[in-house]
């Protein structure tokens, strides 16, 4: 069955406020959360040596989910419209119990859950 996307961050929400820290998948980077609103997921990468924050916004999930709903799997090259976000925010959509995450020769995929 697939989910609207406002069910979907409904989700994501939830899943990320029960985090301190969320990993990538492929390469194991830790995101530190940072901050929780209805819009967007703040986040700090281990690798950021100036403690950079990035902001993943609503809309960088939808544009994910959309593709992911098309397509049913997919890979970072998939999703370019986020360059700079795309493997975090696929960590994140990983999380959910009908989306599934896994490294393949070194790059992600992810796949509805039947």
């Amino acid at each position: 069955m697939v989910r609207n996307f406002e069910e979907v961050w409904f989700d994501i929400l939830k899943v990320v406020r029960g985090r301190e820290k969320i990993s990538t998948i492929c390469r194991g980077i830790k995101n530190i959360i940072v901050k929780v609103t209805p819009e967007e997921i703040i986040i700090r990468s281990e690798l950021s040596k100036k403690g950079t924050l990035r902001k993943l916004r609503k809309e960088d999930f939808e544009y994910v989910w959309e593709k992911l709903v098309k397509q049913g799997v997919y890979g970072l090259d998939d999703v370019r419209g986020i360059i700079g976000k795309r493997a975090i925010v696929c960590a994140i959509l990983s999380l959910l119990n009908y989306v599934e995450g896994n490294c393949v020769n070194g790059r992600v995929n992810l796949r509805l859950r039947e």
